[in-house]
């Protein structure tokens, strides 16, 4: 923790120094956070190092979270499409069910279906 107080904060005197060290005491034995954190002229340093340390929950590669994961964005992208795809069919055999019983209904005539299948 000294070391990297002294590191950072050279052009500093002694006196001034000392106090930052008495503070940086105080708040870690107050609050038990580790001294980096603790530290203005250190945070952009722990920030570098959680950066380093962020390990993807999905595909556990690192240096990147979940919702930055591009294998993730991926397959999300194809479940929509795979669930607007398969409501529209599920509408449309709706439709087609509600119109062969109204034509069903309204009609006595007999349907034959033709595929247009030949067989040789």
């Amino acid at each position: 923790m000294i070391r990297a107080i002294l590191k950072t904060q050279r052009e500093n005197s002694f006196d001034e120094l000392l106090k930052i060290i008495r503070e940086e005491k105080l708040l870690r034995n107050n609050v038990r956070m580790s001294a980096e954190v603790l530290n203005k002229n250190l945070i952009s340093t722990s920030v570098r190092r959680q950066r380093q340390k962020q390990v993807c929950h999905f595909c556990r590669k690192p240096n990147h979270v979940m919702k930055d994961c591009f294998i993730w964005k991926r397959i999300e992208a194809q479940k929509k499409l795979k669930f607007h795809r398969s409501s529209r069919k599920k509408k449309d055999l709706d439709t087609l069910a509600l119109y062969s019983e109204v034509e069903e209904t309204s009609t006595k005539h007999e349907w034959t279906l033709d595929s247009g299948l030949r067989i040789r």
